[in-house]
């Protein structure tokens, strides 16, 4: 998981996680190049918080990578609980399904394959207590209108990486975030802080994580 400054040098010693799974899929990221992508420890603690504040047992992650904070969710369910990830790559979903099969002891499902496909597959088993985004950035709003209809009131609906890279303040180098990535995050944003719909606040990790709670 990211750990890039002393901050977050800080924040991985205080709230570390002890999961020896956790540091299995961080070093196989590191060996694929991939290591700054994952939730840093004091991030996927903020997940864990609020599924254990929240009484979650179903969570719906879109965008799973190679796994890493779905276990940390998973860890964090009760044992009748249950996961569903949803990650594009077909390689990195055989991973994600290993590293789960190791590790977790509550339900799970990972599915491959573009999510607006493949979200239709569970869409009967909902609704759902919670929905993690962590994926395509010029998906986000359509994700979060997915995730409102499968959710109900009291529902936890979280977005990572939304500062997108600053781009939505003119700062961004990223040369992945045009127009069509700033315009899904603002509305996205805007959103998830309306206070006739959610109990909102964007938590200021290093790259935004806006968490909203269904109010109706």
């Amino acid at each position: 998981m990211r750990n890039s400054s002393g901050q977050e040098n800080y924040l991985a010693e205080l709230y570390g996680q002890s999961h020896s799974g956790l540091y299995q899929i961080q070093e196989q990221m590191n060996q694929d190049g991939v290591g700054g992508m994952s939730l840093s420890f004091g991030e996927a603690r903020i997940l864990q918080f609020l599924i254990q504040t929240h009484n979650v047992k179903t969570v719906v992650e879109i965008g799973s990578l190679y796994g890493s904070s779905a276990l940390a969710m998973g860890m964090a369910l009760p044992k009748d609980g249950k996961i569903y990830c949803f990650e594009k790559s077909e390689d990195r979903a055989r991973k994600i399904e290993s590293h789960l099969k190791e590790h977790l002891t509550c339900k799970f499902e990972v599915h491959s394959g573009p999510a607006d496909e493949a979200l239709k597959k569970i869409e009967n088993q909902g609704p759902f207590d919670m929905v993690f985004i962590d994926a395509d950035k010029g998906g986000y709003f359509s994700y979060l209108q997915w995730a409102e209809a499968h959710t109900q009131k009291g529902s936890v609906i979280v977005g990572d990486n939304t500062f997108l890279f600053g781009a939505l303040w003119g700062e961004s180098k990223n040369s992945n975030v045009g127009a069509k990535q700033i315009d899904s995050m603002k509305k996205f944003n805007e959103r998830l802080v309306d206070e006739s719909l959610y109990h909102s606040l964007l938590v200021p990790t290093p790259e935004g994580m806006t968490v909203g709670i269904r109010k109706v």
